[in-house]
């Protein structure tokens, strides 16, 4: 439990170093089966070790875990992550790709399932039987959105809002974190 503890202030001091300017914490929007969600570095840090922790893939507590900053997950309708990214020029580069070819295989890290995913934070639980029941392939990006670092794959999620018409099979799952 101790390392567990000294995991959870190590990434907080790291991320909590990120410049977040302008933002603010509550409801966003939702439209076009599109989820907006804000939510704490620490909530998500929280959500994500305990996830971690429950699982025997990743070595639970035993290993220590990085977090980076922003991660991208491509899930199946069946809720499977089909692909997995933290570097923001390649989630980006894979974005806008999905109007021509979909992931088909599932990630090789363990990563949370949808239902895992969505239940990390708070304003997306209220939401979950929604994103659910659409039956749809799922982009769900976590990211800061004002810090340079996270800026190519935060456009490629503006770009593919605005061609939403065109992949009716895709839904969008945001969180934008802050302190």
């Amino acid at each position: 439990m101790l390392r567990y503890a000294r995991i959870t202030v190590l990434i907080l001091f790291v991320l909590l170093r990120f410049p977040t300017h302008g933002q603010s914490s509550g409801k966003q929007s939702q439209a076009n089966n599109d989820f907006i969600a804000n939510a704490s570095v620490e909530e998500l840090a929280t959500g994500y070790l305990d996830w971690v922790s429950r699982q025997p893939d990743t070595g639970g507590d035993s290993k220590p875990h990085r977090m980076e900053m922003p991660t991208l997950d491509i899930y199946s309708p069946a809720g499977v992550s089909l692909y997995f990214g933290a570097n923001s020029a390649a989630n980006a580069a894979t974005i806008r790709k999905l109007s021509q070819e979909l992931p088909k295989q599932a990630s090789s890290p363990a990563r949370p399932s949808l239902r895992e995913a969505i239940d990390m934070f708070h304003e997306l639980k209220s939401q979950k039987e929604k994103i659910l029941s659409g039956q749809r392939y799922t982009v769900f990006a976590i990211t800061y959105p004002n810090w340079d670092h996270c800026k190519e794959q935060n456009e490629a999620i503006v770009q593919l809002r605005e061609h939403r018409q065109q992949m009716p099979n895709i839904q969008i799952v945001e969180v934008r974190l802050h302190k």
